[in-house]
């Protein structure tokens, strides 16, 4: 049988006095427990009298609301969207008189009906999710319902993503 002596089984029995006292303060319900005097309450000025403070994982968790800025979002795309219009136009040579993105749309105006085909092509390889609106030589590109829906679940799965 394990034999200890008497002063290493006191020293033991000193700690966890010390770590009972240490603990004390986190019994009670009230975490102000300031005296009048302005102490803390604890019983010698060495020994802390304030709770511990626990996390978020010890207290159960937390909560995370995300908002996500839809119109933004919309906003920013479109402009991406404007600039890859003006990159491929350059690429291509197609010549064009103007390209802004106006509210909700980027619109475009073609300088000549060869161009204009050209640009139908390149308006086509933009991808889904967008509605091509033309009068004459002038262009509108904006998002259709699916195109916005569609943007809008990405958008939300990348923040989700990102959080975790």
């Amino acid at each position: 049988m394990l034999q200890f002596e008497g002063w290493k089984k006191l020293l033991v029995l000193f700690v966890i006095l010390l770590g009972v006292i240490f603990a004390l303060p986190n019994l009670s319900s009230n975490q102000d427990d300031m005296l009048a005097d302005g102490s803390d309450g604890s019983v010698f000025g060495f020994l802390p009298g304030k709770h511990i403070n626990l996390g978020l994982d010890l207290q159960g968790g937390s909560h995370l609301l995300l908002r996500v800025d839809m119109d933004v979002v919309e906003q920013e795309r479109l402009d991406s969207i404007g600039e890859t219009i003006r990159q491929e136009f350059r690429n291509e040579k197609i010549r064009f008189a103007g390209l802004k993105v106006d509210g909700k749309a980027v619109k475009v105006t073609i300088r000549n009906a060869e161009d204009a085909s050209k640009a139908k092509t390149t308006f086509n390889d933009l991808g889904n999710g967008l509605t091509i609106n033309s009068d004459a030589l002038d262009y509108a590109i904006s998002f259709s319902e699916g195109g916005l829906t569609e943007l809008q679940s990405n958008t939300i799965a990348q923040s989700i993503e990102i959080i975790r």
